[in-house]
């Protein structure tokens, strides 16, 4: 990969932002912008490398022991959900100290052991989201987010002219990651965490934001905000940038209709390995897109030999951006390539296709099945904004699927929810029950919870 000059030699992210707010608010005066900003933070830094960080927000020094930035051995730990501007301002903190930070929410992972930071390189740690499980805590460089940083300020031209919005919370990987990156290109930074999406909206209007950072559910919930209120279109806002799930045609259409000055742009990657592929003006529907610039993509049978375009198979990256995985993560006969866990194809034009995740797909009287497509297809019928599916095992079958939706009052009955199912995967493959639900659960990341859904499945 041939990055620019400044890319090669940063290794450190920086404040280059003239402003950040939270809900239209602005969280750094003067006194503290110039602190970030400058080159000699003076007692700034100062606290974090004793292990107390100053706020500046609320006139008090916090320290280490306090729960929002406690030390995980020598690693300087922020609650990223609770005061979202006293987060970056420890953040920040933390880098002129040269100090290791966690980004965490209100629960982390204390097990697994991470690789050791190259030399002296400056590192950091973010949390996966979690949505099976617990989240696992991964250690990367900075260096490895400031390369795509300049990559996207190349493709967007992403910079000091922009308002970025991020809606999800700092502990989630991709609103730190699209938050770090504003302030790092000197973009005006509007963090729209923690209120609702018919206010999140209205700021995205009222701030004139012309970038915005989101998840299809983040996007979903705003167009159903935007459809049930009538709000009128965000004539600012050039870019949606769409990652963390598949962006399904319906939601797709529903940004176009919100927004319809802006371009969509998808994105597919994950906590370990950052961006991976990226759509464009002529990406298929179903498809994420090709790879992102600097990104290898191998798609390898089970003898871990590569496939021809066209063919599914385990998906591999070898990417500049991966976190440090550690040698015993990158497996296979080519140890710079990482196994994601997909199931995939490229096609002849070098689109990359997901079929679903290695682990979920299932086998029901011997035919195959990935939970995915199930629920993309519900999520294609009218009125219907979330789905999963989930397995149980039978008897009969070896396993059987159950399906859980939350809709609005135009989307179709269970039973007829159910019987289209039928009719698109048989009734061999379709879920042996249907259920709605009032409140959809949800992880901090906005992902669906689906261990809640389990316990919901459990209980019967």
């Amino acid at each position: 990969m041939q990055l620019t000059h400044q890319a090669m030699t940063e290794n450190r992210f920086r404040w280059a932002s003239e402003a950040c707010a939270i809900h239209g608010q602005s969280v750094i005066d003067s006194a503290v912008h110039h602190e970030l900003r400058s080159d000699n933070p003076g007692d700034f830094a100062d606290a974090a490398e004793g292990g107390n960080t100053h706020d500046h927000h609320h006139g008090r020094t916090i320290p280490a022991s306090d729960p929002s930035t406690s030390p995980v051995g020598d690693v300087y730990r922020i609650d990223a959900d609770r005061d979202a501007g006293d987060a970056l301002r420890k953040i920040f903190a933390c880098i002129h100290a040269d100090r290791e930070f966690l980004l965490a929410g209100q629960s982390m992972s204390e097990g697994g052991k991470l690789p050791p930071c190259r030399g002296d390189t400056p590192c950091f740690q973010v949390l996966t989201a979690g949505s099976e499980g617990c989240p696992k805590r991964l250690r990367r460089s900075q260096a490895s987010w400031i390369a795509s940083f300049e990559v996207n300020r190349d493709l967007w031209s992403i910079g000091p002219s922009d308002r970025v919005a991020v809606v999800g919370h700092l502990s989630h990987t991709l609103s730190s990651y699209a938050a770090l990156e504003a302030l790092h290109l000197g973009a005006a930074l509007h963090l729209l965490a923690g209120t609702r999406p018919d206010r999140q909206l209205a700021q995205l209007k009222t701030d004139a934001v012309s970038v915005l950072y989101a998840t299809p559910t983040q996007l979903r919930l705003l167009a159903a905000m935007s459809d049930r209120h009538g709000e009128t279109s965000c004539p600012e806002l050039r870019l949606v940038l769409s990652g963390g799930a598949k962006l399904d045609p319906s939601t797709r259409k529903a940004t176009a209709a919100m927004f319809p000055c802006a371009t969509i742009r998808e994105f597919y990657g994950s906590a370990e390995t950052s961006f991976i592929s990226v759509s464009d003006s002529c990406t298929p529907v179903d498809s994420v897109g090709r790879p992102y610039r600097g990104v290898e993509i191998d798609i390898r049978c089970p003898d871990d030999r590569s496939v021809a375009p066209g063919e599914s198979g385990s998906l591999w990256v070898a990417s500049p951006y991966m976190a440090m995985l550690g040698p015993d993560l990158m497996t296979g006969s080519r140890s710079e390539f990482w196994r994601t866990g997909e199931i995939g194809h490229v096609d002849h034009n070098g689109y990359l296709f997901l079929h679903g995740r290695r682990d979920r797909m299932i086998r029901i009287a011997e035919h195959s099945l990935h939970p995915e497509a199930m629920e993309a297809y519900l999520l294609a019928q009218p009125g219907v904004q979330e789905a999963a599916i989930l397995t149980a095992p039978d008897r009969l079958r070896g396993m059987i699927t159950h399906a859980f939706v939350f809709k609005n009052c135009r989307a179709a009955s269970d039973e007829s929810l159910h019987q289209a199912c039928r009719r698109q995967f048989g009734n061999l493959l379709a879920p042996a029950s249907l259920c709605s639900l009032d409140h959809w659960p949800r992880l901090p990341a906005g992902k669906t919870d689906m261990m809640a859904l389990r316990c919901l499945l459990d209980m019967g």
